[in-house]
């Protein structure tokens, strides 16, 4: 009886037992097929990812390749600019055009890291593509020149980079050009210190220096903007004059305003002009200017016989340079007959000049200019006080056809006869820090070669170097002319009139008044500003001191025929033309 009531029991749990093995069955073979799946969709996933990490990788390498490439012509750029720039004291203004034409023909290789490193044992450099090879290959487009008679060369420069079995071309064509140099937009500039200390002059422009300016001085005016690349500091500084004050206090010669209708009107906006909002602003840490050197004086003879440069004076003609054995030249203008300047002249030796002038162009002395008491303009730019928009146009046209004159001088400016009467300035500024110099400079300038092979002058502007004519020692301020000689033209104590732009490589010194149409631009100065005699100044100040704006590197490149014939200065490339080429 037991028995019999046993078996359904089993029975019903092997029946259950059954069914439950089936089940686990199933879902084991789903959850295998859904492992499978999911194997082959992370499998794809995982091949997906790596074949677009190498698609990435090779974009990226692609990419690098062409920055390898742009790399290479930004290095070359750089480099060709850096040269010439070092080699300033023999390369001079125009003359760097042809040496960029004679060193911008070239082709070379390089692993980019050390390209751009420059150096043998090149650091590392922080570019995952420096390990790039290129091929570089310079070449120009010969010198030319704008119908301005300014020059100008295009460069071509193609590299061609590897990296990582991937090449790519690119070809950049870039222009240098000669402009105004923007040391000229000042009325006084100074390469080294500046400095203002108990000075009654009006200065009807800016004012700049690549050290520092200091200011010690509450008189006259500084109707402009003073700038220095290190401190620019006052014990006090002269105020700008409002409207009013520069309408009534300045002569014809002091640049109109910004706005010429002496208004908000955009539309008579002249850029060089007297801007209120301004004026009397002292910047300190500015960029530095390149003050183009006068370097070797062939170049120079080279550009002026290249512009057909002329002086008359009497009945003498000088044709763009004096002859190679002369040891000054005496130039005289009366106002009957003044001395007629046409484009660039270059005088062998001292210049000694006084009296009037006509024309335009720029004398360069491969020495001194000294300056005997005057140098009048008989037909000077005269500038509306205050001027319309209508009226404007013809002041400008107008004014661009007055006379110019340009005194550049290789050594020294000298005003007056603090050439033969040391008293007559300062004593404090004879002497300045050793700097370097052009080895071109070894005839009028006493220098020494340091262990880097710079050819450095001491400093002492009171050294004597060289004889006279007489045979007499001769200082580095004073004429080769004997003194007897020089003191019979009649030189004044001081410099009582300039119509010009001075510039020189070293010192300007000398006493100085009356009234400065142009701008006195130079390394060093040692001037002591007195009353003025040759005519009285319109400010009532010692000294009114007006920039000319027909220099203004704003104006360069525009529709004017004007041609200063000053240094001028290289501008950094300017792109024209970019493409990728098949490699």
């Amino acid at each position: 009886m037991n028995k019999s009531k046993s078996l359904p029991f089993i029975s019903s749990i092997c029946r259950a037992s059954g069914r439950d093995v089936k089940k686990e069955g199933f879902v084991l073979a789903l959850t295998l097929v859904l492992v499978l799946v999911t194997s082959l969709v992370s499998s794809g996933l995982v091949f997906a990812a790596r074949n677009s990490l190498k698609t990435l990788q090779a974009w990226t390498d692609y990419d690098n390749t062409l920055l390898a490439a742009q790399a290479a012509i930004e290095k070359e750029k750089s480099r060709l600019h850096a040269n010439f720039l070092d080699l300033a004291d023999d390369i001079s203004t125009w003359n760097r055009i042809n040496w960029i034409e004679e060193n911008s023909n070239y082709q070379t290789n390089a692993v980019l890291g050390t390209l751009l490193a420059d150096t043998e044992t090149p650091p590392v450099i922080s570019l995952s593509y420096e390990n790039a090879v290129v091929d570089i290959v310079v070449t120009n487009k010969g010198k030319q020149t704008y119908p301005d008679g300014t020059h100008y060369i295009d460069i071509v420069v193609t590299t061609e980079a590897t990296y990582q079995g991937i090449k790519r071309k690119i070809e950049e064509t870039f222009t240098y050009t000669l402009v105004a140099s923007g040391v000229f937009d000042h009325c006084y500039f100074m390469n080294n210190f500046g400095w203002m200390s108990g000075v009654n002059i009006a200065f009807n422009g800016d004012l700049r220096s690549n050290y520092d300016f200091s200011w010690g001085t509450s008189k006259g005016a500084l109707n402009g903007e003073s700038f220095a690349a290190d401190e620019n500091t006052r014990t006090n500084a002269p105020p700008a004059w409002n409207q009013a004050d520069y309408i009534a206090k300045t002569s014809d010669e002091a640049r109109p305003f910004y706005y010429v209708d002496n208004s908000t009107n955009e539309a008579a906006e002249f850029l060089p002009g007297y801007n209120l909002d301004n004026a009397g602003t002292l910047y300190e840490g500015v960029a530095k200017l390149d003050m183009p050197y006068i370097g070797n004086i062939e170049t120079f003879i080279e550009y002026a016989e290249e512009n057909g440069g002329t002086i008359t004076y009497g009945t003498n003609i000088i044709e763009a340079v004096t002859a190679t054995n002369s040891l000054y030249t005496v130039l005289t203008g009366t106002l009957a007959d003044p001395i007629v300047i046409d484009g660039p002249v270059v005088i062998r030796g001292d210049l000694i000049i006084n009296g009037y002038y006509t024309g335009q162009g720029t004398i360069y002395a491969e020495r001194n200019v000294h300056i005997l008491s005057h140098v009048v303009a008989t037909n000077p730019p005269v500038w509306n006080h205050p001027d319309t928009v209508a009226n404007f146009g013809t002041t400008l046209t107008n004014n661009i056809s007055k006379d110019f004159l340009g005194l550049c001088a290789k050594g020294n400016v000298v005003f007056g006869s603090v050439c033969e009467d040391e008293s007559l300035v300062s004593s404090r500024y004879w002497d300045v820090d050793p700097y370097e110099i052009s080895p071109s400079d070894d005839n009028i300038f006493p220098g020494t070669y340091d262990a880097n092979g710079k050819f450095i002058f001491d400093g002492d502007y009171r050294a004597v170097f060289g004889k006279r004519e007489d045979g007499s020692d001769r200082g580095l301020h004073q004429p080769t002319m004997s003194s007897a000689d020089f003191m019979a033209l009649g030189p004044e104590k001081k410099m009582s009139h300039l119509d010009a732009f001075i510039y020189n490589n070293h010192l300007t010194v000398g006493q100085l008044g009356g009234e400065i149409n142009g701008g006195i631009i130079c390394r060093d100065e040692n001037m002591r500003p007195v009353k003025g005699i040759f005519g009285k100044p319109a400010s009532g100040c010692s000294i009114d001191m007006n920039w000319d704006p027909r220099v203004s590197s704003k104006l360069d490149g525009e529709d004017y025929d004007f041609k200063p014939f000053l240094p001028k200065t290289l501008t950094t490339s300017k792109t024209i033309n970019w493409r990728e080429i098949a490699p």
